[in-house]
């Protein structure tokens, strides 16, 4: 409402002239109304005629006291707010003269923001030491309240983190446990996650060891068994790309068939004990080379010095390896070679010896060959003469045996063929001895003797014809 005031002197009982005149307007109260923003409590009310500005009280329920400010608009916002902490705000209009009008009602509200309506979700897994919950973060939460309880408890248990995780150590093994958790926002709280239960299973920290080959049909990836795993997720990915595949399987192996010939790859195993994750494999990587499966074939020959083996050679093969053994022996011998052939010396003359031959290529194996079986019987050097025989005398269970010299031999082989048993025994003679007395022989047995000279180098030896053989019974 508008006034208008005026002034008129008096002296005595006379009256003087008016002023002139002066009008004010008087003010009325706002009306003022609080709302929750995403950050902060916005006040507003409406207009009041004759107000040049408004001045705004404020405080929270923590303050002794109110702080105020002015606005000429009519709205205005209070920051810094703090999530279920309540605020109060009171409006005077401000007139000429900074004359105060009527205030408006104090009005109150406690502060919310649209994050604490935010559900987390709450994941559970077990670990080697415990159970470990993980949850979603849920922005503007200054802190999380973790609950847990046993199935057989009636109630919750509860502890306080900052932390989007906590891992529980006192699960017991085989004891189900229900998890829960609740983002504060200072004192006020969030919205409660999911419910998660898990039956605590103490899991194996062990690393798989994981290896991997080419194979004619692609790679093979093999690797430890890790205790208790109920599967592994088998990763892989090429050398290009950025992210890894996987599958799960139950097998501590797995063929990778759609490799491509020339392009590397990476591999990788992770154990898992029903939902929980073990400790991840070494990674292992391996460029792709088509393997042949084609079986080589294998020959063995006798030598002077030794045994020889060749083989035929293998596509792609970038190396072989040569097995040996001596026949009935429990364990092989190898030398690895880039030839098609190997010669094996000091062999032991009159010994049977097995032989296999494995294609290499790289680190990847091809097919094994066929195993050779041979007697080692030097092969006979023309260049070495022949003894002969002089004489052979028989005694009680011993015989005497004599022959001729042959010049430049380094000694003599005698072997000696018993017709009872069917076998034969080799007798090196070193030296220049020409003779040599055989003993333990049984009566009414038959033996036959040959004997060849030999020329040693070294470690080798090379062998001349064997002479014509001579029998004796007892």
């Amino acid at each position: 409402m508008k006034y208008i005031y005026q002034v008129q002197a008096l002296n005595n009982s006379t009256f003087g002239s008016y002023s002139a005149g002066k009008s004010v307007v008087t003010m009325t109260a706002p009306t003022l109304t609080l709302s929750n923003k995403s950050s902060s409590i916005r006040g507003e009310w409406n207009s009041v005629k004759g107000a040049l500005k408004y001045r705004v009280y404020y405080k929270s329920e923590l303050d002794s006291g109110w702080s105020y400010t002015h606005t000429t608009g009519t709205s205005y916002s209070m920051l810094n707010t703090v999530p279920g902490r309540k605020y109060f705000m009171q409006i005077f209009p401000v007139g000429q003269s900074d004359i105060l009008g009527p205030y408006s009602t104090a009005k109150s509200i406690t502060f919310t923001t649209s994050q604490m309506s935010v559900k987390p979700t709450l994941t559970v897994s077990n670990k080697s030491n415990g159970i470990r919950a993980e949850w979603s973060s849920v922005a503007g939460a200054t802190s999380y309240v973790f609950y847990y309880r046993k199935e057989s408890d009636k109630g919750w248990s509860s502890t306080t983190t900052t932390n989007t995780y906590y891992p529980f150590l006192s699960a017991v093994s085989g004891t189900k446990y229900y998890f829960q958790v609740l983002p504060m926002f200072g004192s006020a709280k969030g919205t409660y996650s999911n419910v998660a239960g898990i039956t605590f299973a103490n899991i194996s920290t062990e690393k798989p060891v994981l290896t991997v080959s080419n194979k004619s049909n692609g790679i093979r990836a093999e690797w430890s068994s890790v205790a208790g795993a109920t599967s592994y997720v088998f990763y892989y990915r090429k050398e290009s790309d950025k992210g890894w595949s996987s599958t799960t399987t139950a097998n501590t192996f797995y063929p990778f068939l759609s490799a491509v010939s020339g392009t590397k790859y990476y591999f990788q195993v992770l154990p898992m004990f029903g939902s929980a994750k073990g400790t991840y494999s070494n990674v292992a990587g391996i460029t792709f080379a088509k393997i042949s499966t084609e079986k080589p074939v294998l020959t063995v020959s006798n030598k002077s010095n030794g045994i020889r083996m060749e083989w035929s050679s293998i596509s792609g093969a970038t190396g072989y390896r040569a097995f040996y053994k001596v026949n009935g022996a429990p364990g092989w011998n190898h030398t690895d070679t880039k030839n098609t052939y190997f010669a094996l010396l000091n062999v032991d003359f009159g010994v049977t010896y097995n032989f296999q031959v494995l294609p290499l290529f790289d680190d990847a194996q091809g097919t094994y060959s066929s195993v050779s079986t041979l007697r080692f019987i030097p092969l006979e050097t023309a260049s070495i003469g022949t003894p002969v025989f002089t004489s052979l005398t028989g005694y009680s269970k011993w015989a005497s045996l004599k022959w001729t010299a042959v010049s430049g031999a380094s000694g003599y082989i005698i072997s000696k063929y018993n017709y009872e048993d069917e076998s034969y025994t080799f007798i090196d003679v070193v030296g220049g001895k020409t003779s040599y007395d055989d003993y333990n022989l049984k009566s009414g047995k038959k033996y036959h003797y040959w004997i060849k000279a030999y020329k040693q180098s070294g470690s080798s030896k090379t062998y001349g014809p064997w002479s014509s053989g001579k029998a004796i019974t007892f």
